[in-house]
C-alpha cells in the first residue's frame, strides 16, 4: 500500500537545492529546555518528559522557516515596507508572479477586529512552493509554540487548509508594532503545518458520569494502568510510537 504524504513543490531552484532551507521535522524544533528535563519519572511526580499532553508536541508536522533576511516597517497610515538582501529566483515556467511580502487587505480581518487585538497590520509570506497533501487531507498552519523567544512586533497566524485543493504556501503574518523596522532573520521558524485526514466532525454527548455505566466502564479500564505507578504508565502502554527515535 502507497503510504501517502506531504509534498513541498518548489519553483525556486536556490530555494530547492538549498536543504537548509527546506521545511523540517518538528522534531528539529524541539526547545533546549525541553530536551534537558529528566525524562525519569520521580517517586512522587512527574515532568512534562512524561506528560500525556506534551509527549507528541515536537513529533507532529513540518516547520517552515524564511528563506532570506527581510526588514518589514508598517507606517501609522496602514502602508508597509520591506526589503531584503538577496531575493530568490523564479522558476521561468512558472507564471504566477508575487511579492515575498504582500499585503492582507485591511478590509478582509484588520477592519474587523477589537481595537485592543494588538495587531496593527496583517502580511502575506508568499513561499516558493507549494504544499500538497492526499485527497481528503488538510493542514494546519499553527504558531510555533513554547519556544520563549518570541518577540512583540510579530507572530504568524493560525489557520486551517484544505491543501489538497489550496495548495499556495502563504503564512499570514500579524504586525504589532507602526513605525518600527522588524527585522525576521533567514532561518526563523515561522509555523508548522501538521496533515491530518479530514473526517466528520464528531458530535457531541453530555452525561451525568455517576449514570452513565459506559463512561465508569471507559475510565477505570485504563485509569490504574496509567497512574498506578510510579514509572508513566501512559508512556509504556499508551504510546503507539513510545519506540520512535
Amino acid at each position: 500500500m502507497k503510504k501517502s504524504k506531504i509534498k513541498f513543490a518548489m519553483f525556486s531552484d536556490m530555494v530547492y537545492y538549498n536543504k537548509d532551507l527546506h521545511p523540517k521535522p518538528m522534531k528539529e524544533y524541539t526547545p533546549d529546555w525541553y530536551k534537558k528535563i529528566p525524562n525519569k519519572d520521580y517517586p512522587k511526580t512527574t515532568t512534562v518528559q512524561t506528560c500525556p499532553s506534551f509527549l507528541d508536541i515536537f513529533k507532529e508536522g513540518y516547520v517552515i522557516t524564511t528563506p532570506i533576511d527581510v526588514v518589514i516597517e508598517v507606517k501609522e497610515d496602514g502602508s508597509y515596507m520591506w526589503e531584503t538582501k538577496r531575493m530568490f529566483d523564479i522558476d521561468a515556467a512558472h507564471t504566477i508572479r508575487t511579492d515575498f511580502i504582500e499585503a492582507h487587505n485591511d478590509l478582509q480581518m484588520i477592519n474587523h477586529l477589537p481595537k485592543d487585538s494588538g495587531i496593527v497590520k496583517i502580511l502575506k509570506m508568499n513561499f516558493p512552493m507549494y504544499v500538497m497533501t492526499p485527497p481528503g487531507y488538510s493542514c494546519r498552519q499553527v504558531p510555533m509554540s513554547y519556544l520563549y523567544d518570541r518577540n512583540d512586533d510579530w507572530e504568524s497566524m493560525y489557520g486551517v487548509l484544505k491543501t489538497d485543493v489550496i495548495n499556495e504556501l502563504n503564512i499570514q503574518i500579524a504586525i504589532k508594532k507602526y513605525n518600527k523596522k522588524i527585522v525576521i532573520p533567514q532561518h526563523t521558524p515561522l509555523c508548522v503545518y501538521v496533515p491530518f485526514k479530514r473526517e466528520e466532525q464528531l458530535p457531541m454527548e453530555i452525561t451525568k458520569y455517576s449514570e452513565d455505566e459506559a463512561a465508569k466502564k471507559y475510565f477505570n479500564s485504563t485509569y490504574l494502568t496509567v497512574h498506578g505507578t510510579f514509572k508513566s504508565g501512559y508512556l509504556r502502554n499508551f504510546r503507539k510510537d513510545k519506540k520512535t527515535k
